[in-house]
C-alpha cells in the first residue's frame, strides 16, 4: 500500500471539518441515544465515510481539494431530497392508516423524488470526470449505494439489540417489529435472510 503524504491527510481533515455540518442531519441515529451520543455517532460515521472515499478513490491533496467541495454540495442536495422523502413517508403512512390522502399525487411525488435522487447521483459522477478516471467513477457510484445500504443494516442491528424504548435491551420477546401496515421489517433478524 502506498504511503499518503502528510499534506493529503491535512486536506482530508479540513474536508471532513467542512463536510460535518452539512452531514449531521443526513441520517437518523439508532434509537435510545441522547443528543450528544447522536452527534458523536454521526460525526464518526461521516469521518469513516470520507476516509473510505479518500482511500477508495486514491485522492491526493489536489484531487481532494476539488472533489470534496463538490461532494459536500451533492450531500446537501441529497439531504434536502431525503427530508422531502421523510415528509412523503409520513403522508403515505397516514393514508395507510385510513386518513384521506391523494394517492395519485403521493405516487407522482414519490416517483419524481426518486428520479431527482437518481439524477443527482449521476450528476455527481459525471461532474467528477476531470479528477476521477472511469474505474474511480464506477467505484464512487458503487460506494454511494453500498454505504447507505450498510448504514441501514447497522442501524437495524443496533435497534434490534437495543429494542424499542421501555423494553429490555436483550431483544424483543414478541418477535421483530412490524411497520405501520403490519409487514415484518426485512432488515430485522426476523425478516428475510441476508
Amino acid at each position: 500500500m502506498k504511503r499518503i503524504p502528510f499534506g493529503t491527510w491535512a486536506m482530508i481533515a479540513i474536508s471532513i471539518l467542512m463536510l460535518i455540518p452539512a452531514l449531521v442531519a443526513a441520517q437518523p441515529p439508532p434509537g435510545n441515544l441522547d443528543e450528544q451520543q447522536t452527534e458523536v455517532f454521526r460525526q464518526r460515521m461521516e469521518m469513516m465515510r470520507i476516509w473510505k472515499l479518500t482511500e477508495l478513490l486514491s485522492l491526493d491533496e489536489e484531487k481532494a481539494a476539488v472533489f470534496f467541495p463538490r461532494y459536500q454540495k451533492y450531500l446537501a442536495q441529497m439531504d434536502t431530497l431525503n427530508s422531502r422523502a421523510l415528509e412523503l413517508d409520513v403522508l403515505i403512512e397516514r393514508g395507510l392508516r385510513g386518513e384521506n390522502v391523494d394517492y395519485g399525487e403521493l405516487l407522482d411525488s414519490s416517483f419524481e423524488l426518486e428520479e431527482q435522487r437518481f439524477k443527482l447521483s449521476i450528476e455527481l459522477v459525471k461532474n467528477s470526470t476531470d479528477i476521477l478516471n472511469e474505474q474511480e467513477q464506477v467505484a464512487l457510484m458503487l460506494f454511494e449505494r453500498r454505504y447507505h445500504q450498510r448504514l441501514r443494516e447497522m442501524m437495524n442491528e443496533i435497534q434490534h439489540e437495543q429494542g424499542p424504548p421501555g423494553r429490555p435491551r436483550r431483544g424483543w420477546q414478541d418477535g421483530p417489529p412490524k411497520d405501520s401496515v403490519g409487514v415484518t421489517n426485512p432488515g430485522s433478524r426476523g425478516g428475510r435472510g441476508r
